[in-house]
């Protein structure tokens, strides 16, 4: 479109409009939520609700290492991935627990 001299009062008000829907598209938009931050077997037992002892059984059968990432003894926990991964695996983790508590 090109703008002349006749035509500036009208792609003003053009310009206006188009910031103003801009304007109120940018107002509805919702800042993204922040990540809890998990961190150790602390932060596994807060998720799975349970004592460290248990998180740390919990963890050494394995099955939620997907879960896990681990810098030196820094231990970083994802907590969606958690949950969805002990769901899956809940018989089989407390039954290698209970196996273990046996011996």
């Amino acid at each position: 479109m090109e703008v002349t001299f006749d035509s500036l009062p009208q792609a003003v008000g053009e310009l206006l409009q188009k910031m103003q829907q801009l304007t109120e598209k940018v107002e509805k938009l919702e800042p993204p939520k922040q990540k809890e931050e998990y961190y150790g077997i602390a932060g596994i037992a807060k998720i799975l609700n349970c004592c460290n002892t248990t998180a740390q059984r919990v963890k050494n059968t394995g099955y939620i290492d997907g879960a896990i990432y681990q810098a030196g003894r820094q231990m970083l926990v994802d907590k969606e991935k958690l949950q969805s991964l002990y769901k899956e695996n809940e018989h089989k983790i407390k039954s290698k627990i209970k196996k273990s508590l046996a011996k």
